[in-house]
C-alpha cells in the first residue's frame, strides 16, 4: 500500500475506531438471557424431530490447558493434573446421552469441530473414548462431512496426530500465534518453528487434507520486522489456510492480560500496519482474503465456496458445510437449534453440577425474532461476501433490503462519504478500503449496540 493510502486509512481508523462484536453470532452473546431454562431446551431437542434427515453440526469443548496463554480469552481451565480429564469424559458422556435421549433419534453429523481450551490435553486414549461415545450417538458423515480439531503444537504428540486422524478427523488447525522468541516468552507460548513444522508434516503424513495456521497481530513486542519473520516462516509451512486474529487486550474481562500492560503493545498505527503487512504478504504469495481474517489457497474449498456463494459463518469459523443447526457439548459451549441459541453452563463446576443432578447443564439462551433474522442475514453477508445483493437477500429473508434498512443507510452517510461502502441499484458493496473496517459496517446493522453497551463487551473493531 502507498504511503498516501496508508495514511488515508489510518485517518479513517481514528475516526471509526471503537469496541465491537466480530459477529460468530447475531444477536451477540451479551444480548442472550441468563436463566434460560432447561425446558426450552428440551423443547428444541424434541421439535429437531422433525427434522431427522437434515445434517447436523457439532461441537465440543475441551477446557483445558496445562498452562494460560497471557493472550487467551477463551473460556479454559489450567490443570496440570491431567486426571480431570476422565472426570471431564464422564460428563461429556452425560450430557451426550441426555440430549441423545430427548432428540430421540440419531442425527447426521456434517461437521464436527472440536476446539478449547486444547483438545489435546486429552490422551490418545481418551481421545479414542469420546469419539466411541460420539459414534454410539450420532451418525457422523466420515466420507463427504468435516472433521476439524484445534492443535497446540506444545503439547501435542505424532501418536494424538496419528489417534486424530485413526478416528477420522482430516482438518488440523495449528495456534502458532508468533514464532518470535521474545514474543512468546512474553505471551507464555514457546515453540520453536522446527518442532510446530514437525508435528504439521506428521499430520500430512496421516491424511489430513487441510491444515489451517493461527496468527495473531498485536501482541506485546511485535514490530514490523519480527512480524515479517513470523509470515516468512508461516509461508514456509505451506498452509492451506491462515486465520489472522486480531489481539483483543481487554483485561477488564480476563484479569491474566493484566500482566501483559507492563509490556509495549504495537499501538493502533503498528497495529494497523501489521494487518495491512500480512493481507499483502499472503495476497502477493497466492492466498486470498476470505472474510474478515482468513486466507486460503486457491484450491481450497473456501475459496471455492466464497465465489460460488455458498460460505457460511458460525462459532467455528468460516465452513462450507451447509448444515444450519449445531449441537454443542462442554462447559461454556454454544449450541443454535431452528433459530434459537443455547450456551452451557460457562463454569466447570456449574457444568457438572447439573448434569450429576441429571439437568441439562444449560445457562444463557435466546429465541431469535423476525427482525433478528433479517438482520444477522445482512451482517453475515458483509462478514463472508462484502456485499449484499437486493434480490438474494430478498430471497433469503423476503425483506426488500433498501426500504427495510432505510434509517441505517441513511446513517451511513459518512461511510458512504469517506468510500467504505457504496450503494448500487441492484446491491450494498463493502470497497477495498472498507474491508479493513468489516466489523464497524457490520455495527451499523446491530439495533442492540451503543456506545455505552459495546465499552466494556468488546475488543477494539481495528
Amino acid at each position: 500500500m502507498e504511503a498516501q493510502q496508508f495514511q488515508e486509512v489510518l485517518e479513517l481508523m481514528h475516526k471509526y475506531s471503537q469496541a465491537g462484536p466480530r459477529y460468530t453470532s447475531y444477536p451477540t452473546a451479551p444480548e442472550w438471557k441468563s436463566g434460560y431454562e432447561e425446558a426450552d431446551y428440551k423443547k428444541l431437542l424434541a421439535r429437531m424431530k422433525g427434522y431427522e434427515d437434515e445434517p447436523i453440526a457439532m461441537y465440543i469443548h475441551i477446557p483445558f490447558c496445562e498452562e494460560r496463554c497471557l493472550y487467551c480469552a477463551c473460556n479454559v481451565t489450567v490443570r496440570n493434573d491431567h486426571s480431570v480429564a476422565d472426570r471431564y469424559l464422564d460428563h461429556l458422556e452425560k450430557e451426550i446421552k441426555l440430549v441423545s435421549g430427548y432428540l430421540g433419534f440419531k442425527p447426521k453429523v456434517q461437521q464436527l469441530h472440536w476446539g478449547g481450551g486444547t483438545p489435546t490435553y486429552l490422551s490418545p486414549v481418551q481421545i479414542t473414548r469420546l469419539m466411541k461415545v460420539l459414534n454410539d450417538h450420532f451418525d457422523i458423515n466420515y466420507l463427504s462431512g468435516e472433521l476439524a480439531v484445534e492443535v497446540d503444537p506444545v503439547v501435542t504428540t505424532a501418536e494424538h496426530i496419528q489417534t486424530l486422524a485413526d478416528e477420522g478427523f482430516t482438518r488440523f488447525s495449528f495456534g502458532v500465534q508468533d514464532f518470535d522468541k521474545k514474543v512468546q516468552e512474553t505471551v507464555r507460548r514457546i515453540q520453536t518453528f522446527e518442532d510446530t513444522a514437525k508435528l504439521i508434516q506428521e499430520a500430512r503424513n496421516s491424511g489430513a487434507k487441510s491444515i489451517n495456521i493461527d496468527l495473531i497481530y498485536g501482541l506485546p513486542h511485535q514490530t514490523r520486522e519480527s512480524f515479517q519473520e513470523t509470515l516468512n516462516k508461516a509461508l514456509m509451512l505451506s498452509p492451506d489456510r491462515v486465520a489472522m486474529f486480531s489481539y483483543a487486550h481487554v483485561p477488564w474481562m480476563h484479569k491474566h492480560q493484566q500482566v501483559l500492560e507492563q509490556h509495549p503493545r504495537p499501538d493502533a498505527d503498528l497495529k494497523m500496519e501489521l494487518l495491512i503487512q500480512a493481507r499483502e504478504f499472503f495476497e502477493k504469495n497466492g492466498m486470498f482474503l476470505i472474510g474478515l481474517d482468513h486466507f486460503s489457497k486457491p484450491e481450497d474449498e473456501l475459496y471455492d465456496a466464497l465465489n460460488e456463494g455458498t460460505l457460511k459463518r458460525n462459532f467455528m469459523g468460516y465452513t462450507v458445510m451447509e448444515a444450519e443447526n449445531i449441537l454443542a457439548f462442554g462447559n461454556s459451549s454454544i449450541g443454535y437449534l431452528l433459530g434459537s441459541y443455547i450456551q452451557n453452563d460457562r463454569t466447570l463446576k456449574g457444568y457438572e453440577e447439573k448434569l450429576d443432578a441429571g439437568l441439562l447443564p444449560v445457562e444463557t439462551g435466546y429465541k431469535m425474532t423476525k427482525d433478528d433474522f433479517v438482520r444477522k442475514t445482512a451482517i453475515m453477508e458483509i462478514m463472508i461476501a462484502f456485499v449484499i445483493f437486493y434480490d438474494d437477500f430478498k430471497r433469503k429473508t423476503g425483506i426488500e433490503f433498501l426500504t427495510y434498512f432505510a434509517k441505517e443507510l441513511a446513517e451511513m452517510k459518512d461511510m458512504l462519504d469517506d468510500g467504505m461502502v457504496r450503494l448500487f441499484p441492484d446491491r450494498f458493496v463493502v470497497t477495498d478500503k472498507g474491508e479493513l473496517f468489516l466489523r464497524n459496517i457490520a455495527m451499523r446493522f446491530d439495533k442492540f449496540l451503543s456506545d455505552k453497551q459495546t465499552e466494556k463487551r468488546f475488543s477494539s473493531t481495528v
